[in-house]
């Protein structure tokens, strides 16, 4: 039997020490690899990849994921090779177009997130190389950019994080893996794990599950630690809602109603949806969820405790390692 993989994200709500914590807990039970998330205005990806590079020796450490808008190509390039440079060959650089409502309230503009990713790797593998950069296309014009250091390795994997068809086509002909979107449920993993394993030219393309996991003494005080965080992310990526069985209706009634009574849009979002997006309850529960998540096929489970201390859910989960 292939024994399971697992890794552990960090959402931007936990604290530093109780990340550190969490990571070198994981580090030591068998945990492959450790990754940092960056999407609602919490703490940023790249200081905490950073000091998970310095303060852990084996797991893959990745941002799961940071976005080509908020950051210039010249930045993402250079933060990369940095990253890898101090965890030694570690590191994997964990893309996504991001969510337009937080990218924009920072003041930067979004537009054809798709041609953004795809022409933000090309730029950035060229510099990686060693290459002096000139570039011209749909959305970014770069003219005589270079790296001024050496680079650990000259091409860092790169995974996208991706949510329907197109995107998913354009991660298996430019991307080295695929992240599946946090909240997504079991079928929808299933899906892309066969829409992935489709044709020679994607086969063996790495999918990593991404679960979130509420993790309390009883059901009910998982499901409700958990809900305004579904609720977030389903209207903020309606998308990715849409995808994993919202309706049209249903996402935007949400939306509308959060704009008049946010606390009663929370409350109207179904303990089945809740259920379906994410792991939410007692620590059994959670382990059979994460369970069938290994089963599904895919590579690798990322699970991100969102209730409690880390290193909690990592003790409970170790036993499926």
């Amino acid at each position: 039997m292939v024994r399971p993989r697992l890794g552990l994200k960090f959402s931007g709500d936990s604290g530093i020490a109780e990340m550190i914590r969490g990571a070198s807990l994981a580090e030591e039970r068998g945990f492959s690899s450790l990754w940092v998330t960056e999407s609602r205005f919490t703490r940023d990806a790249v200081s905490r990849a950073s000091m998970l590079a310095a303060t852990t020796i084996r797991c893959v450490i990745g941002t799961a994921v940071v976005n080509p808008f908020t950051r210039s190509v010249g930045v993402l390039a250079i933060t990369a090779a940095t990253i890898d440079e101090a965890c030694g060959g570690r590191f994997i650089l964990g893309l996504g177009a991001g969510s337009e409502k937080f990218i924009t309230s920072q003041g930067c503009q979004y537009s054809l997130p798709l041609e953004r990713l795809e022409e933000s790797i090309s730029i950035i593998r060229s510099a990686w190389k060693g290459e002096n950069v000139t570039f011209h296309g749909k959305t970014l014009d770069v003219d005589d950019f270079s790296l001024g250091f050496g680079t650990v390795r000259t091409r860092i994997p790169i995974y996208l994080g991706v949510t329907g068809r197109k995107a998913i086509e354009l991660a298996t002909r430019v991307g080295d893996g695929i992240i599946l979107n946090a909240y997504t449920s079991g079928d929808y993993a299933a899906e892309m794990v066969k829409l992935v394993g489709k044709g020679d030219k994607v086969k063996g393309l790495p999918v990593v599950g991404n679960l979130i996991v509420s993790m309390a003494k009883d059901s009910a005080s998982a499901l409700e630690a958990v809900r305004p965080l579904v609720y977030t992310y389903v209207t903020s990526f309606p998308a990715i809602a849409r995808a994993n069985g919202l309706s049209e209706n249903e996402v935007r009634h949400l939306i509308e109603l959060g704009e008049r009574d946010h606390e009663a849009a929370e409350k109207a979002l179904s303990e089945k949806w809740i259920t379906q997006l994410t792991a939410a309850g007692d620590a059994e529960d959670c382990r059979r969820k994460v369970e069938q998540f290994i089963r599904l096929g895919l590579d690798e489970v990322l699970v991100t405790p969102v209730h409690g201390e880390p290193a909690r859910v990592v003790e409970e989960l170790s036993p499926l390692l």
